[in-house]
């Protein structure tokens, strides 16, 4: 019953190469590593994230998770990054391009995680640099928001790598 599923024409191929990082879109082939990734790190990142459905790890979830990111980066919505070490291919997080808008306000917002073994090692400001040029080269926006906050209060930096004092960019904290 192939009809009934859901076909984009257009695969999204963007990937962006940083001195340590790679930046591309998610692939079917990401399930293993990224659902093991996100298993090994569910406690560290559990004050950040929404809570997780229960097959959230599952290969299913993951194949409709990528489908939807292909439909909204096709749509010009919002585009999807997993980031892996440039010297091993290793994935290490992801970052994502959300809420772009056009029009007047050309904005967007960005939204990251990176597993607790490469915090403080530079790599998320590297990708949020390469997400930057991105953003800025491909046109996807004029204005980016980086909204970093846990329960509705920006957290303490925990490593000597924070990534926002170096880069150019408009910070929305949100306090809800």
């Amino acid at each position: 019953m192939s009809f009934l599923t859901t076909y984009y024409p257009k695969k999204i191929t963007f990937e962006r190469k940083g001195e340590n990082v790679i930046l591309r879109p998610p692939d079917y082939k990401d399930w293993k590593s990224w659902s093991s990734l996100k298993e090994k790190n569910k406690r560290y990142l559990k004050p950040w994230e929404p809570t997780w459905p229960p097959n959230e790890l599952e290969r299913s979830s993951f194949v409709k998770r990528v489908r939807y990111f292909e439909k909204l980066a096709l749509d010009d919505n919002a585009y999807s990054f997993l980031i892996f070490e440039k010297n091993n291919n290793n994935l290490i997080g992801e970052i994502n391009i959300n809420n772009v808008q056009r029009g007047v306000v050309q904005s967007c917002s960005i939204g990251y995680w990176i597993c607790e073994t490469k915090m403080g090692k530079g790599l998320m400001s590297e990708s949020i640099k390469l997400i930057k040029e991105f953003i800025f080269d491909e046109s996807v926006s004029s204005r980016c928001f980086l909204r970093y906050f846990m329960n509705g209060v920006p957290p303490v930096p925990r490593t000597t790598d924070p990534p926002l004092p170096n880069l150019v960019f408009l910070v929305l904290w949100l306090c809800m």
